[in-house]
């Protein structure tokens, strides 16, 4: 499967994490998350995966291992959206903002500039670049820096 397919809004207008999380399919949420589906895509209900859950355990399944490097920040503070602080991070994000803020280079562009730079050269050999690529393909797709920053800063992407 694809990042797209498994991030997909169904009918329902819920990704499949968004529904096992609701039925409390550990399993299948495991699996999901393990594999980068995302965990801060809001459904119909203004509701992301963990909070479609209804027992402890399978929120738990959301949460991960913490080191005094990372501090927390989600839409509503449950905790499934990590980010880590460091300088390499603070740096990545000025880029990013700065490459956001000079719109007349055009988002291919800043796309290009950022793979050739910083992803093709250091972060090529991490488990989930495709999630990165996913949402430098959407950024260019929709014409959204917002997908931009979601590859730097997602616990999806989890490069840092």
């Amino acid at each position: 499967m694809t990042m797209e397919q498994v991030n997909r809004l169904e009918l329902t207008d819920s990704t499949a994490l968004h529904v096992a999380s609701y039925y409390d399919h550990q399993e299948i949420v495991q699996l999901l998350v393990e594999f980068g589906a995302s965990r801060s895509i809001i459904n119909k209900h203004k509701c992301v995966p963990y909070d479609e859950a209804s027992n402890l355990e399978t929120q738990q399944l959301f949460h991960r291992s913490f080191n005094n490097n990372r501090f927390v920040g989600t839409i509503s503070g449950n905790g499934q959206i990590e980010w880590i602080a460091n300088d390499r991070t603070v740096k990545i994000c000025q880029t990013a903002r700065a490459l956001v803020n000079s719109v007349h280079y055009g988002i291919d562009r800043h796309i290009h500039w950022i793979r050739k730079s910083y992803t093709d050269k250091y972060f090529n050999h991490i488990d989930n670049i495709d999630v990165i690529l996913h949402f430098f393909k959407r950024t260019k797709k929709e014409n959204n820096p917002v997908y931009l920053i979601k590859a730097y800063s997602s616990a999806e992407a989890n490069f840092l």
